[in-house]
């Protein structure tokens, strides 16, 4: 993107030596990271594939227990929004590593712009649909009702309905229907064959606030960082509203780590580590964003003493008076 110029330091440098060094920004359009940056960049990118490819592990065994015969296609991709949705933010973070590091100005022809935006907008697409997902489910389960007549769960022994209590499917069988519990109440999971009960109904519809709640906090970090890209494409470095943007993305924060100590306490250590891992992977696109930011500043020292032609004649005038 425009301004991603790799121009070296300009301190103690003469007027003939900044023509060499703007022609340097005007041909080397990429900043360079760390190897230390680097290796971390690889390791977060690599464990959020790995991130991807356990959701849908876990949303193919559950699909196992909320899907039947009577399932409607909006059912069967609500089944698969988690992994769908780690995708589409997988490929979100892919376009940004492109956008803010990987890809130099050149690069970036009209025909992958439009690749570019065509891709995000599908990614924006998937999310949308999982956030209905999640509302839409949040809202069924306020109007779960108790299964009339149905006082022991071994009663649906055999019924091929399954067992839920925080996020864990069972088959309900005349083997374990007494262990999985003793109560005498018992709710159907609108639209799927699940059945739980008032304990179970109660932590369930926590976990799918929280579910609706991290995904806002999710977007409002995305949307900030985009933002935050636009401007630095525009050489913007600093101002109010960047650091409100900053500000934004750093209180988002906030609430998808205070839910993941919550999961954790709950038994879920996979949500825990998806959380944290996916903050690792927009810290790598603030790393790359940081070093822009550096390099913008200085390409903009160097038009400044461009600009400036009685300070490099100084300059000149005092590096031949030193000069033996």
């Amino acid at each position: 993107m425009p301004g991603r110029g790799g121009v070296a330091g300009t301190a103690g440098v003469t007027a003939s030596g900044y023509a060499g060094v703007v022609n340097d920004a005007q041909t080397d359009h990429r900043f360079e990271l760390s190897r230390g940056q680097k290796a971390f960049k690889a390791v977060v990118y690599s464990l959020l594939v790995l991130n991807f490819c356990a959701y849908l592990v876990v949303d193919i065994n559950n699909a196992a227990h909320t899907l039947n015969a009577d399932s409607t296609l909006l059912n069967v991709t609500s089944a698969f929004a988690v992994s769908s949705a780690v995708f589409a933010w997988l490929l979100l973070i892919a376009l940004l590593e492109l956008e803010t590091y990987a890809l130099d100005d050149e690069a970036w022809t009209g025909r992958l712009t439009l690749v570019v935006h065509a891709v995000r907008l599908g990614c924006l697409v998937v999310i949308t649909h999982w956030i209905f997902a999640l509302v839409d489910y949040a809202v069924d389960l306020r109007a779960a009702a108790p299964l009339e007549g149905v006082n022991d769960l071994c009663a649906l022994a055999g019924e091929e309905r399954s067992w839920t209590f925080n996020l864990d499917y069972r088959d309900i069988t005349d083997d374990n229907c007494a262990e999985l519990s003793t109560a005498t109440t018992f709710f159907a999971i609108p639209d799927s064959p699940v059945v739980t009960d008032g304990e179970g109904l109660a932590l369930e519809r926590q976990l799918a606030w929280g579910d609706v709640v991290e995904i806002v906090a999710w977007l409002l970090i995305i949307l900030a960082t985009e933002a935050l890209v636009r401007l630095q494409e525009r050489q913007v470095t600093g101002g109010r509203l960047m650091s409100a943007l900053r500000g934004t993305t750093f209180v988002s924060y906030g609430v998808p780590i205070v839910l993941a100590l919550w999961w954790l306490w709950l038994g879920h250590p996979l949500y825990t580590w998806d959380t944290f891992l996916w903050i690792g992977g927009f810290t790598v696109i603030e790393m790359n964003l940081r070093a822009w930011r550096e390099e913008i500043a200085r390409q903009m020292m160097v038009r400044d003493a461009m600009a400036r032609p009685e300070t490099l004649e100084s300059a000149d005038r005092s590096d031949a008076v030193e000069s033996p």
